[in-house]
């Protein structure tokens, strides 16, 4: 049975798989208590990887405005150091507002914080701009009216306004090659092979001198279940694309 692949386009000759493994870094929100958990990631983590949120309410902007406080330059200068030590991320900087009051220039926020790193020397391409508005709350608005008390539901909604860091990737040029003989794995490392072939006629067909090399890859899959793979298929004029687990 076939798997589920998104394809975008398509010639064979060899293979690169790419290795992504997902980490959730955020504890369950606690709506309607006196206390909330918030996410466990830091600029200062070590075992940051894609998939992981860095989310703070420590960059701050002028009212209704993409202006940035200078006060918050502190921790937006951590921000870029970061950056530095951390080339091989692929970052994007979402801004989010809350339900209430006028719309916030959220897209324009995060062009700001983007071209502060990028005055700091942040590369551009260790990063992407996005602003979200309201479509990703952390309490909807039927959590909110829940909350006992007016503050109650206005600190709930000053917790939707915030700013988060997601590793999205590993930039191509940092990745690490692996061996489907290893035992461990990272995210990011990149699996490349010339031993699977296609038919000269369709292009499309696989040879049977490939069987030996996906057999292989199977059975790595097998052994670890917790990885996806991005799957591309090189020659000298196209290139395709297969994402699937």
């Amino acid at each position: 049975m076939r798997s589920n692949f998104k394809f975008q386009a398509t010639y064979p000759v060899k293979i690169i798989l790419f290795l992504s493994i997902t980490l959730s870094c955020f504890s369950e929100k606690a709506v309607g208590q006196s206390s909330f958990r918030y996410p466990s990631c830091s600029l200062s983590d070590s075992t940051l990887r894609p998939g992981s949120r860095i989310r703070t309410y420590s960059i701050r902007f002028a009212f209704y405005k993409d202006s940035l406080l200078a006060g918050d330059s502190t921790y937006l200068d951590s921000v870029v150091t970061f950056f530095r030590q951390h080339p091989q991320f692929f970052v994007e900087i979402g801004v989010f507002g809350s339900s209430t009051g006028s719309s916030h220039p959220d897209t324009e926020r995060a062009l700001a914080i983007g071209d502060y790193l990028h005055d700091k020397g942040v590369s551009l391409d260790q990063f992407i701009c996005g602003g979200f508005g309201i479509a990703s709350p952390l309490y909807s608005d039927a959590d909110i009216s829940k909350a006992a008390s007016k503050h109650a539901q206005d600190s709930l909604r000053a917790l939707n306004r915030r700013v988060e860091f997601i590793i999205l990737d590993i930039r191509p040029e940092y990745r690490k090659t692996f061996t489907l003989s290893d035992s461990t794995v990272s995210d990011g490392s990149v699996f490349r092979t010339w031993d699977i072939s296609f038919d000269t006629v369709t292009h499309c067909h696989l040879t049977e001198n490939s069987r030996p090399v996906l057999d292989s890859v199977a059975d790595f899959m097998k052994k670890h279940p917790q990885v996806s793979l991005s799957v591309v298929v090189h020659d000298d004029v196209w290139s395709w694309n297969m994402l699937g687990t």
